[in-house]
């Protein structure tokens, strides 16, 4: 599974990336006026990697829950 990771620093809330996740886990806290990502429902399918005009998204390998049980 993939993850992604927003450089905040890198990010003007802009929007692309909402409104091209199908699966609703990028949205936009309009009180702070910020980026929130939702690991959950994330799906991995890249899509805000590829709309980000500044790309301040970037994909993230996923560690498996098992493998943090060792």
């Amino acid at each position: 599974m993939i993850r992604i990771n927003v450089e905040e620093e890198k990010c003007v809330d802009c929007g692309a990336c909402i409104a091209v996740c199908s699966s609703q886990a990028l949205s936009l806290d309009r009180v702070i006026w910020s980026l929130v990502y939702d690991e959950q429902k994330c799906t991995g399918c890249k899509s805000c990697i590829k709309a980000c005009p500044l790309r301040a998204i970037k994909a993230a390998a996923e560690i498996p829950s098992q493998a943090a049980d060792y």
